[in-house]
């Protein structure tokens, strides 16, 4: 009976403990009231300052030069490599270089300069090149046209693979084609 007892003395003042000793804080009643929301009228818009140009990057402004000599090696062995990966000549590029009046150059000419001073560079040609290549800005089944094979040559791209995943869409004919 003693044990009992203990234990059911326990779990009063384990319950006390847990309540807090049966005092609780009123919640305080809110002192102000906030009057009701009324419209204001919609601002004015301004017109935005036409953004900035941006200002065209040399090869050293993205590989700046730096001494070598700290790592014993010769700077007139220095190579640079550029890879691009995806280059998408489909779907809305080419529809643009269609409203450019078929300039292929347009896709390239802000970053020619920058690809043509590495020492190689590579892209990944992600779509086929066919002559027949309709228009269209949706889908997932991309296709360029040939004339953008000058284009690349123009921004001194070196090498090109046709590795992934849209060189088929337009199947054994479009690769070899491309």
């Amino acid at each position: 009976m003693l044990r009992l007892t203990v234990s059911l003395a326990a779990l009063v003042l384990l319950a006390v403990a847990c309540s807090g000793g049966g005092q609780h804080e009123p919640t305080p009643a809110p002192t102000d009231v906030l009057p009701d929301p009324t419209a204001s009228a919609s601002p004015t818009p301004t017109a935005s300052p036409a953004p900035a140009a941006i200002p065209a990057l040399t090869i050293a402004d993205v590989f700046p030069p730096r001494d070598l000599g700290q790592f014993g090696l010769d700077p007139s062995r220095l190579r640079t490599l550029i890879a691009t990966g995806d280059v998408i000549p489909a779907r809305n590029t080419d529809f643009i270089i269609r409203e450019e009046g078929d300039n292929f150059l347009y896709t390239v000419e802000k970053t020619a300069g920058i690809l043509a001073a590495a020492d190689v560079t590579v892209v990944n040609l992600e779509a086929p090149l066919i002559g027949h290549c309709p228009v269209h800005t949706a889908g997932f089944t991309f296709c360029g046209r040939p004339g953008f094979t000058g284009a690349l040559v123009e921004a001194g791209v070196d090498v090109v693979t046709i590795e992934n995943n849209h060189i088929g869409n337009w199947g054994i004919d479009g690769i070899a084609e491309t």
